[in-house]
């Protein structure tokens, strides 16, 4: 022991005396004698920390639920190393434990899982040869065991941020602050070369920032790009505030900031707190906060802020100052439990209501403006000695961009064999009418407009698409605008067959004989009337394919002009159900025909007077189309069966009997051998909307 204890005393005074690889071999040869002194290691792990600038050869890097550490193998040292981690106790007093597993352990990466939360630590590998210590240790950064919240994404809705993270292991608490909107810097404005320089005007240079390998962040300025300095001034040159010089603070951790602060050259920096309540307050004094930001697969930044900073909170305005569109404060009122609320009071031109909703997960921000937002996350944990221990924080930043207007309700209407629709919402977004192929999302649902299906494509009829018979459709309305789409509400459109050969024929007392070819495989045909131009009066009436064929199909339609329909039954209750043109038959209004012989008198001498025809047209409503009347003559007293069965003796066109209402005209004197029965016919289109009233038989035989 007297040996070690003068090799120890050795090493200290080539220390003092600036002797670095004395002292080191001082230091070795003590912790080779005796292996578990831990004043010969503190000695090599302080000779042997990183400096300032290089990069670690031993590197420790916080993971979400472990610290790993790496590193080579050394030339001139085996390959066997003993990996130790040095950190103190919960009284404050220094330790050093091998880490599991590491000892002895190859070159490479290392996870240390026990790690202890809160607490700094620092690791040292020591190179062996035959289980003893065979050269100067590998010594890490000192490094605060808080990890940070893994892999956070950031997704964005309407007037909202949604993010999500791995929460890390041990963590007690996470804490998310609203940072405000992410505006880029103003560019001072060019002012003349000529122009006087005043003292409060000392222009600040934009840092350009890359980052090392320990996540710090560094600044370059200028066209080379070199490392920042403060300019060298001379011992004699004047003093003033004008001569503001920049100062590089760089924090500890790894991950953190470096902040460009204007102070004073010949003054130390100020603390706020030593700074007299009613000192001047000068701009160029204002420090300026450089932060590096990674890009991440989605877009989204991310950065880490100091490792013992409160969260920012912005500073009070006065009520008279003039607001800015980029001095949006925003005071968070933070809650402690997970899964609770955050309310937000606008103080900006942004007058709207922020909510922040925390989830032990992530947390759901509302109420944002568009543009991009910045977020710090800060994990908490409990230290050996009790006290809570903040991360440094990682600040991420998500764009909330601008979303469409949803649509809120969805209305159609069949109009003929088409389909008209009519929405609210969606002002200023482009209203798109799908069909999803299959499970349609819900209303409000957030979709990218790559993922739609293609717009409705039915065929139209003045301007009105018109779905295809015998199909149910679900039709949904969307809104998009640009890249992002808004779900909205859908509206069931059922097209049904057509009932084919629809024919209508008018009978007395308002009545009317439907006539049609039954669809093959229906078993219920649909037949409905409604009244013309809105007058009163409709009905339904489904029928069965039995009932049809053994008693055909009558309805009360009434002596008004009516529209009839014969189509299939619908399926799907509640749907729109649209009707083919071709399922469609329109009856005029009730009109007869009647027609009589009329004889004149005998004339003088014995001559016989002329046979008249005369024939009546009766429409109350209005005559419409009326069809042709022809008047056949047949030998016999049996009456013509059909307009060919016969001579005819007359004929008497439709427009001419609307005209004229009455029409008396002369039958010829003998168009066949007497006796001969007269018998009246409708031609034309029209020959089934117009009642042929008949006289008695007996009337109608001329002798």
């Amino acid at each position: 022991m007297g040996l070690v204890e003068d090799l120890l005393r050795s090493a200290r005074r080539a220390e003092e005396q600036g002797d670095q690889d004395g002292a080191s071999g001082a230091y070795l040869q003590a912790l080779c004698g005796a292996a578990d002194d831990r004043r010969a290691l503190r000695g090599l792990v302080r000779l042997h920390r990183p400096e300032s600038g290089h990069h670690p050869l031993l590197r420790a890097e916080l993971r979400p639920d472990h610290v790993e550490v790496s590193w080579q193998d050394r030339h001139d040292v085996p390959g066997e190393w003993r990996l130790l981690r040095l950190y103190r106790t919960e009284r404050g007093r220094p330790a050093v434990r091998s880490v599991r597993g590491a000892d002895p352990t190859a070159a490479g990466t290392v996870r240390d899982k026990d790690a202890p939360l809160g607490s700094g630590v620092r690791y040292a590998a020591l190179p062996l040869r035959d289980g003893r210590v065979a050269g100067p240790p590998l010594v890490s950064r000192r490094l605060l065991v808080t990890p940070e919240v893994g892999r956070p994404v950031l997704t964005d809705g309407p007037a909202r941020i949604h993010c999500s993270w791995q929460r890390p292991t041990g963590a007690i608490d996470v804490t998310v602050e609203h940072m405000g909107l992410d505006r880029p810097p103003r560019r001072p404005a060019q002012r003349p070369a000529d122009a006087p320089k005043g003292p409060d005007e000392a222009a600040i240079r934009h840092a350009r920032r890359s980052a090392d390998a320990t996540g710090n962040t560094t600044e370059r300025t200028g066209p080379d790009k070199s490392p920042h300095r403060p300019a060298q001034r001379p011992a004699d040159a004047p003093k003033g505030p004008a001569k503001a010089a920049i100062r590089l603070a760089q924090r500890s951790a790894a991950g953190t900031d470096i902040t460009v602060g204007l102070t004073d050259p010949d003054k130390a920096p100020l603390d706020p707190a030593q700074r007299p309540p009613d000192a001047p307050k000068r701009p160029d004094e204002a420090a300026i906060r450089h932060a590096r930001k990674p890009t991440d697969a989605t877009g989204n930044t991310a950065e880490r802020t100091g490792p013992d900073k409160a969260p920012l909170r912005p500073t009070r305005r006065p009520a008279d100052a003039p607001k800015s569109p980029d001095a949006a404060a925003i005071r968070l009122t933070q809650q402690s439990a997970d899964a609770t609320d955050i309310g937000a009071e606008p103080t900006g031109q942004h007058n709207a209501a922020i909510r922040l909703v925390r989830r032990p997960d992530g947390f759901t921000v509302t109420g944002l403006p568009a543009g991009p937002h910045s977020f710090r996350i800060v994990c908490h944990y409990r230290a050996l000695d009790g006290s809570r221990v903040a991360s440094p924080g990682l600040r991420v930043t998500g764009t909330v961009h601008a979303w469409p207007e949803p649509v809120r309700s969805l209305d159609a209407r069949a109009d003929g064999g088409a389909v008209r629709f009519e929405w609210s919402g969606g002002q200023g977004a482009e209203v798109r009418l799908v069909v999803w192929p299959g499970q349609a999302p819900a209303p409000g649902t957030e979709l990218r407009a790559r993922e739609l299906p293609a717009a409705l494509d039915w065929p139209a009829k003045a301007g009105a698409p018109c779905p295809p018979p015998g199909t149910y459709t679900e039709v949904a309305a969307v809104a998009v605008l640009g890249a992002r789409a808004l779900a909205g509400p859908a509206v069931g459109v059922e097209a049904v067959h057509a009932a084919p050969g629809l024919t209508v024929e008018r009978l007395p007392d308002g009545q009317a004989r439907i006539m049609l070819d039954w669809p093959e495989g229906v078993g219920h045909v649909v037949v409905g009337w409604a009244g013309l131009d809105g007058a009163e009066g409709g009905g339904e009436r489904i029928l069965t394919a039995h009932a049809y064929r053994r008693g055909g199909l009558r309805l009360p339609v009434g002596p008004g002009a009516v529209r009839i329909r014969a189509a299939t039954v619908p399926r799907v209750p509640g749907a729109v159900v649209v009707v083919p043109d071709a399922a469609e038959a329109l009856l005029p209004s009730d009109a007869a025909i009647r027609y009589q012989l009329v004889r004149a008198q005998r004339r003088f001498l014995g001559r016989g007077g002329r046979t008249l025809l005369r024939v009546t047209l009766a429409a109350p409503g209005g005559p419409g189309d009326v069809p042709e009347f022809v008047c056949v003559a047949r030998s016999g007293t049996l009456r013509p069966r059909s307009p060919a069965d016969g001579t005819t003796v007359l004929r008497i066109t439709g427009p001419d009997l609307a005209r004229h209402g009455t029409v008396e005209q002369e039958l010829p004197a003998s168009p066949c051998p007497a006796p001969y029965t007269l018998r009246g016919f409708l031609l034309g289109e029209h020959a089934t909307s117009v009642r042929l009233e008949e006289p008695p038989l007996a009337s109608l035989v001329v002798r």
